[in-house]
């Protein structure tokens, strides 16, 4: 009988220290259970590249309703560039997709960057004989409720002065040499 009380004081003793220790952890963390973090939704790059009457286009995805902005402000979940073959003539079929790469750094500031993006004033005429090949780029910006999708292509030839950048409402000033570099590089450049 001494045996069988001294296990049941054991025992209270345990469960006693247990409610202690699980009402600390309680306490410390704010009485709150948390949960694990939930992953925002990402977009994914389409596998080939999307094109029109005037060449690449974007996917449905939130533009800016701000003509003088590239995306729209807010805080980025995530960051990407879809990578497309290089289109090499006319007769080329739609750029397949190659790749992505997801930025690294500070996604606020590139969000910044984009929106210094100034829209396109007129046309500009390349001086180029020939067409030379050119690089199509998607870059999707995610806010977590919504997207922002940027088209843009990239040619180191000189008629790099007639590619354009489109949000797919608006056109504006080349970015292409940016995606090209934030896609080799995994990070905008220079900020």
């Amino acid at each position: 009988m001494g045996a069988r009380v001294g296990w049941i004081v054991v025992g209270l003793v345990l469960v006693v220290a247990a409610a202690l220790v699980w009402a600390a952890v309680g306490w410390q963390s704010g009485g709150v259970s948390e949960s694990p973090p939930t992953h925002a939704v990402r977009s994914e790059c389409p596998d080939e590249m999307p094109t029109g009457d005037t060449g690449v286009t974007v996917p449905e995805g939130a533009a800016s309703d701000d003509r003088a902005h590239l995306v729209p402000d807010g805080t980025p979940v995530g960051i990407q560039v879809c990578g497309y073959a290089t289109d090499e003539g006319a007769d080329s079929s739609p750029g397949r997709l190659i790749g992505s790469t997801d930025l690294a750094g500070d996604l606020d500031r590139v969000v910044a960057r984009l929106r210094e993006v100034p829209p396109m004033r007129g046309m500009t005429q390349a001086s180029c004989a020939m067409r030379s090949p050119r690089t199509p780029y998607l870059l999707v910006v995610d806010y977590g409720e919504s997207s922002a999708w940027i088209a843009a292509e990239y040619t180191p030839d000189c008629d790099y002065a007639s590619r354009y950048t489109t949000n797919g409402t608006h056109r504006f000033e080349r970015i292409g040499e940016e995606l090209n570099e934030a896609y080799a590089e995994g990070r905008w450049p220079h900020g």
